[in-house]
């Protein structure tokens, strides 16, 4: 079960790419932008795909809830080309803070 805190910057900050509910931007329906963004997305979610996070065995639960956090504290999630179209999208120190104490909590 994931806390609703935490469930709330998932959707905002990761959802658009890693889970099936993308949320297309107008633009994004224009080729080559499309091919673009599809491959991106395709590849985020073969990395992790939130739509499927209550049917994954909890070793890997475990493992990605680390990844989530450790990638947010490095500010390699979300990608800077990603930040620059929306600005809104970005990892706080806050966020950064309920993630990491998230991911170091059991179950």
């Amino acid at each position: 079960m994931i806390p609703v805190e935490v469930k709330s910057v998932l959707r905002q900050k990761c959802a658009d790419c890693h889970s099936k509910q993308t949320r297309w931007p107008w633009y994004g329906r224009f080729a080559p932008v499309s091919w673009l963004m599809e491959k991106d997305v395709t590849e985020a979610q073969e990395q992790m795909n939130l739509s499927q996070w209550e049917s994954l065995p909890a070793e890997e639960i475990l493992m990605l809830r680390a990844e989530i956090a450790g990638v947010a504290r490095a500010h390699v999630m979300p990608p800077r080309l990603y930040q620059v179209a929306h600005s809104a999208v970005g990892v706080t120190d806050d966020d950064i803070k309920l993630l990491r104490d998230w991911a170091r909590r059991c179950g």
